[in-house]
């Protein structure tokens, strides 16, 4: 039963980074138009240079993010919610940093960055908070990971009450279940 139970939680994990990787990509494609030619370094010219605009420092990191460079990944994602605190793709930038973190092990500190972003979204700090949903659905994951189950099902209930339609409410109620 508990090869089951952590067999279905994997899937679940699979299925959440499944579903905001399409969501990020939906994202994308409506967000950042065709590249242009000026765009493109010349062959020979090609360097590593972190972009300075708001839309292409996210596309930037998530695209590392993406490729499986988690430090460049890492490192411009922080860039981006130094900077531009008030842009929209805000919540996102600190999700994936949270993630990123996440995926690291280190849930303590992914737990910080989540709970920054629902924190920030609850009090208005944040202008757009269309991850807050999957933040506490994370920070709820970062709890069981760190062995504070009673957190996590208070979260997951509020995941469940608070965006019943959602594929995070679904997933939590998987959670809940596994851990009765």
């Amino acid at each position: 039963m508990k090869e089951d139970i952590a067999q279905l939680s994997k899937r679940v994990d699979n299925v959440s980074k499944t579903a905001s990787q399409n969501a990020l990509e939906i994202q994308k494609i409506k967000s950042f138009g065709s590249i242009k030619k000026e765009d493109i370094p010349e062959e020979g010219k090609e360097q590593v240079k972190i972009p300075e605009k708001p839309d292409r420092l996210y596309k930037y990191a998530l695209d590392a993010y993406f490729k499986g460079k988690m430090k460049q990944s890492k490192e411009a994602f922080e860039k981006f919610v130094k900077k531009y605190r008030n842009s929209e793709l805000y919540d996102n930038a600190l999700f994936w940093l949270g993630q990123i973190y996440y995926t690291e092990g280190k849930y303590e500190k992914a737990l910080s960055i989540f709970d920054s972003l629902i924190q920030g979204c609850k009090t208005g700090q944040i202008v757009d908070c269309n991850k807050l949903p999957t933040a506490m659905l994370k920070k709820a994951l970062c709890y069981i990971r760190l062995g504070e189950k009673s957190k996590a099902k208070k979260l997951l209930n509020t995941v469940v009450r608070e965006f019943p339609d959602t594929e995070e409410a679904e997933i939590s109620l998987k959670r809940l279940e596994e851990m009765k």
